[in-house]
């Protein structure tokens, strides 16, 4: 394994410097250096993570360490390589037109990566304490990077930048705790959490695509942001113990309020998308195709039937086709209601809500 990683770090410096001298040749020396040192500081930050944590390749502590790296672990440090090419591309971005293209094919080949590698984990039998590490040390170093990139190229509003600190002031929260000999409690399973993490990575992708209008993502980036700061503050609480989970008291009231979004506020704002999408039909503002793929969209929403593939998808249009004769309340309203309704899932009185669980779920679990 030691030699794998060796292997890699080599293999991917090379390749930093082999881009850097193709961004000379391309462009100017001057290119290349704004690109090698971001780059290869933050490839320098991922191979000490890895480095430090070589010993943690074992299924569970005190089990006999694998013998190679596995496919999943490669995947997670390539995609630490990909988030250290899109660090060298951050000062270069606003300079070169093709440079925007390529950030964003490269985050989201990264986000592609990331919901892979632990279904290969999974279905190899090579679940790791290494892996789960570096994976999140991975996600959170892209989620500084990839929402740099788009608050320079204006398409995330800058105060998605909290999204980017939230996990390390959380870690410093719990380091503190530990340094006070604090107690610290454990966070309950929530399927919740994971989601909104994903959707983080799969938002970001989706904003620095140049063809997506910078206005709905940036009214985007808020949307995914609260829920997420929202997630955050109450798991601080929990490790914390100003909330205890396993409290009988607590417990009723967060399945209460489990509830009614299930049953209330969840097809509330189903209802709430489909009326507004039906008034921005109705004012006949877009192009035909836009409106019939819309329609079929609000049809999806209203029903519950694959109501996150049809929220996206009407968020894409959005994006894509802004309606710019439609007031900004109604634009506003139906971007975070698309949001809402693809983070928190269709709720009762749906038909079909296969995404939804495969959108909380693991791939590779049953």
């Amino acid at each position: 394994m030691i030699q794998e990683l060796k292997h890699i770090g080599i293999a991917t410096s090379i390749s930093l410097l082999a881009i850097a001298a193709a961004l000379t040749l391309w462009l100017h020396w001057t290119a290349a250096a704004a690109f090698i040192v971001p780059s290869t500081c933050t490839w320098a930050i991922i191979v000490y993570a890895c480095w430090q944590r070589r010993a943690l390749n074992v299924p569970q502590l005190g089990q006999p360490s694998y013998r190679t790296l596995g496919w999943a672990n490669r995947m997670s440090i390539g995609r630490g390589a990909l988030i250290a090419v899109l660090a060298g591309l951050l000062p270069l971005v606003t300079r070169v037109d093709e440079l925007i293209w390529a950030a964003a094919a490269i985050y989201s080949v990264a986000a592609i990566m990331d919901r892979v590698d632990g279904y290969i984990a999974r279905k190899t039998n090579h679940n790791s304490l290494f892996g789960l590490q570096i994976d999140t040390f991975v996600d959170a170093l892209g989620l500084v990077i990839a929402p740099l990139v788009a608050v320079t190229l204006g398409k995330v509003h800058v105060i998605y930048l909290l999204a980017s600190i939230a996990f390390y002031l959380f870690q410093l929260g719990i380091y503190i705790r530990q340094k006070r000999a604090q107690p610290i409690f454990e966070l309950h399973q929530s399927k919740l959490r994971r989601t909104l993490a994903g959707f983080q990575m799969g938002f970001i992708a989706f904003a620095l695509w140049p063809p997506f209008d910078a206005e709905i993502t940036r009214i985007a980036s808020l949307a995914f942001l609260t829920p997420l700061l929202i997630g955050f503050t109450f798991d601080w609480c929990v490790v914390s113990g100003k909330i205890k989970p396993q409290n009988q008291v607590t417990e009723l009231r967060m399945n209460s309020v489990a509830i009614l979004s299930e049953r209330f506020l969840q097809p509330l704002l189903r209802l709430t998308a489909t009326m507004l999408l039906l008034y921005v039909i109705y004012l006949n503002v877009l192009p035909i195709f836009i409106n019939i793929t819309l329609s079929v969209c609000a049809l999806f929403i209203l029903l519950g039937a694959l109501t996150a593939v049809a929220s996206i998808a009407t968020l894409l249009l959005f994006a894509w086709q802004i309606p710019v004769n439609i007031d900004q309340l109604t634009t506003h309203t139906i971007v975070w209601t698309c949001v809402l309704i693809s983070l928190l899932g269709a709720g009762s009185y749906s038909l079909f809500n296969w995404d939804d669980r495969w959108v909380s779920r693991r791939d590779g679990e049953s």
